[in-house]
């Protein structure tokens, strides 16, 4: 026999859940009974489904305009996704954000070159003319808008790179290409 903690009743061992871990009682036994423990449960699950539907209402209008918001930007994506003019300008308008630049900006750089890449004058060939800027001034991605160089094709532009925007090296390369 054994008294429970919370009921105070006094009932047989089969009436109390089994558990080792409770080191207070030497019985292998919890102290409150089973139909106790389960009252506890049951109370502890009606708490806390309260404090959620509480929180659901609380939080459904808010759920409801984020949806909204969340649909509405996916269609938007969809549609650009489809239309290739809008996709191509919104890939020019991020990559020229890196540059400092704004469409206006680079089509007034384009129209002062002519329209062509300002090394070899080729015209672009289906192909936008790229930003070129000074590594030196700003070595990661992008740039900070002041160290803008001009426009060249991407052959031009690669060449540049490769040559480590090195003048020096550029002449070696005009002067070995000379030769031949």
């Amino acid at each position: 026999m054994k008294k429970c903690s919370l009921c105070g009743k006094l009932l047989g061992f089969n009436d109390f859940y089994r558990d080792s871990s409770y080191a207070a009682n030497r019985d292998g036994h919890r102290a409150s009974c089973k139909e106790c423990c389960a009252a506890k449960v049951r109370a502890r699950r009606e708490r806390t489904n309260v404090l959620q539907r509480k929180r659901r209402a609380e939080s459904s209008e808010e759920t409801k305009a984020r949806l909204r918001e969340t649909s509405r930007i996916r269609q938007q994506n969809a549609t650009q996704r489809l239309d290739p003019v809008a996709r191509v300008a919104r890939n020019l308008r991020m990559n020229l954000k890196k540059f400092g630049l704004s469409i206006e900006e680079y089509n007034a750089r384009l129209e002062a070159q002519g329209g062509v890449c300002a090394i070899c004058g080729d015209p672009p060939n289906g192909r936008r003319l790229g930003v070129d800027h000074d590594h030196a001034c700003c070595p990661n991605q992008g740039s900070c808008g002041k160290c803008v160089r001009e426009l060249l094709c991407m052959g031009c532009n690669t060449a540049i790179g490769l040559l480590r925007e090195d003048p020096e090296r550029a002449m070696a390369a005009a002067r070995y290409l000379g030769k031949w």
